[in-house]
């Protein structure tokens, strides 16, 4: 499982890098397929927050109840982080599809809240990963894991983007991660 939430974490990098890259253009008055942008927002809210996330916060709870000496004061701020993360993700897609409807919304705002985003999301994912994550594979046993695979299972939805059989909707972004062109982009 834990394997799992760390792919999890490289594939939202890439994401994270992908929208570093745009923002970089915006600020140089680039000409950015912002469908783009509201695709990885898509893919954050709908596999993010519904399904990643979900499964931290269900398996952190657990280890909290079964070791509390270790873990009660990270719960707190990662079901906090949480829950900030789905706002940014709303507040982001809001000016996104501002932009995409034709809009006006300044472009300072607009890279502003995308870095906003990606800060946030960098910072959260290395608390996880120095803080949370190794928590777990230190205390954590085989039975430990046996005991809440059952009710993390169907959380554990096939990665809509990243996955063997992507979904039809994020095959623009698919196509762009895998042309590696956004990595060109960066000044």
């Amino acid at each position: 499982m834990l394997t799992r939430l760390y792919e999890d974490h490289r594939n939202i990098t890439v994401l994270l890098d992908v929208l570093q890259a745009i923002a970089e253009k915006l600020k140089r008055s680039q000409k950015v397929n912002m469908s783009l942008v509201s695709d990885v927002i898509n893919y954050m809210q709908n596999y993010g927050d519904r399904c990643h996330h979900p499964v931290e916060d269900i398996i952190y709870n657990y280890y909290c109840q079964h070791y509390p000496a270790q873990g009660s004061d990270t719960l707190s701020q990662l079901t906090v982080e949480h829950e900030r993360l789905q706002q940014a993700n709303e507040m982001l897609s809001h000016s996104v599809n501002m932009v995409l409807n034709d809009v006006m919304v300044p472009m300072e705002q607009l890279v502003a809240e995308i870095e906003h985003y990606i800060d946030m999301q960098r910072q959260h994912l290395g608390f996880e990963e120095q803080d949370i994550f190794p928590q777990l594979e230190v205390n954590m046993s085989t039975n430990d894991w046996q005991e809440i695979s059952t009710e993390l299972q169907p959380l554990f939805q096939r990665d809509p983007l990243f996955g063997n059989e992507g979904k039809a909707e994020f095959q623009a972004l698919k196509q762009y991660i895998n042309d590696d062109t956004y990595v060109d982009s960066a000044p």
